[in-house]
């Protein structure tokens, strides 16, 4: 799998008292590559779809509507 100099990048960490759950996906030549961190080893995968990320990501947020947490958005640069 190659992610060196990707078109396009992207990073989501998410944490609480309890766990982090962080996952970077670089996109080049048409091609996508998640990383997740599991323990504090980097797991690397080429994704296909998202739906297992975002089943998983449910867990956490829930697929309702209805706002349960409150959500912070960083970015880096300007």
């Amino acid at each position: 799998m190659h992610i060196a100099n990707p078109k396009r990048c992207a990073r989501l960490i998410i944490k609480n008292d309890f766990f982090t759950v962080e996952k970077y996906t670089y996109w080049n030549n048409g091609k996508l590559v998640l990383a997740e961190n599991r323990n504090g080893e980097f797991v690397f995968s080429r994704v296909e779809n998202f739906s297992e990320v975002v089943i998983s990501l449910s867990e956490i947020f829930s697929m309702s509507s209805i706002k349960t947490s409150d959500v912070a958005v960083h970015s880096a640069g300007g």
